[in-house]
């Protein structure tokens, strides 16, 4: 009898190890992929799954959940030195704009611990570096009103735009002179322009603009299957996602020119990191990782920055 209760005692525990294992090393073949994709340099990538915050690091070969058991949270974004993951909770469904109620913005550390809360109302769209100090954007609930938030110094919020209502979006170039902004109706801003000029006549969700000064910029087409692109001419061309016709969500700009991160195939089922050919007519490459449940808002930082002291709010 004791010998059957071992024995039992050590398949169970077999599976248990064999599940835990499943759970947290991702295989071989994904961080090779990822590496060859991105030649060779360390490459983060964070995306939420079901109420989990999710996050792979090709350095570890693991992916891990960063954060879990969250009130429907979105939009997680790495840090310049990989060290944190910004994001924010609240909404009535993860993935839905939905904006009947404050979102709340945090940063916690990589390994999960420390967790902050940046602002009580603050949607999350991006993070902006101005050479000195990186910082949140975020949109208050009245849909009009854009703060940058210090991420690791004490410093009150700035308002850095105010004007017109609706966008539920805002992203900036490397030098702050031009940013993209809205979900149903796109445009860029021109932020050196007295009065602020907004253009609003593209059409089409989820623009994003290139992380360096190319001004760069794309939008998602309804149909999700291909980015329309501008140049800072306003020239633009198509380009279409891996997988033709098949759906697409979430399409994101990464802090390398070259890579965007979306999700694909069966609508959320998978996430893709993709590398732009050099001219950005064509996807020359991607590589996918799939999920347990649904994922959403995928974004991936292609090259860490060194990492400098940090002062953090309210310490």
């Amino acid at each position: 009898m004791k010998l059957l209760k071992s024995f039992v005692i050590s398949i169970l525990f077999l599976i248990l190890i064999s599940h835990w294992a499943g759970e947290i090393h991702a295989d071989d073949d994904l961080v090779s992929q990822v590496l060859t994709l991105t030649s060779g340099v360390q490459t983060k990538i964070v995306w939420v799954e079901g109420t989990s915050v999710k996050g792979f690091d090709t350095n570890s070969g693991r992916i891990k959940t960063i954060l879990d058991d969250l009130a429907v949270p979105g939009r997680p974004l790495i840090s310049r030195d990989g060290s944190q993951v910004i994001f924010h909770t609240g909404g009535n469904k993860t993935g839905i704009k939905d904006f009947g109620k404050p979102h709340r913005t945090y940063r916690v550390n990589w390994n999960g611990t420390d967790r902050r809360l940046l602002t009580e109302n603050g949607y999350l769209c991006s993070l902006w570096f101005d050479g000195k100090t990186e910082y949140a954007i975020t949109m208050k609930s009245d849909r009009k009103t854009f703060l940058k938030l210090p991420l690791n110094k004490k410093g009150k919020p700035e308002i850095i735009l105010s004007k017109g209502k609706g966008r539920a979006e805002l992203q900036l170039s490397a030098d702050g002179r031009r940013g993209v902004h809205g979900i149903g109706s796109t445009g860029w801003i021109d932020f050196t322009r007295k009065p602020l000029k907004i253009h609003r006549r593209y059409g089409g969700c989820r623009p994003s603009i290139a992380p360096d000064n190319s001004y760069l910029w794309f939008r998602f087409y309804s149909s999700h299957d291909r980015l329309k692109l501008f140049d800072k001419k306003g020239e633009s061309w198509d380009v279409t996602l891996p997988y033709g016709k098949e759906e697409s969500y979430y399409p994101r700009w990464t802090n390398h020119v070259r890579y965007l991160t979306h999700t694909g195939r069966g609508r959320f089922n998978q996430l893709f990191l993709s590398k732009f050919a050099p001219d950005f007519r064509s996807i020359e490459a991607h590589i996918s990782i799939s999920g347990h449940a649904p994922i959403y808002h995928p974004s991936a930082r292609v090259g860490l920055a060194p990492q400098s002291p940090r002062v953090l709010p309210g310490s």
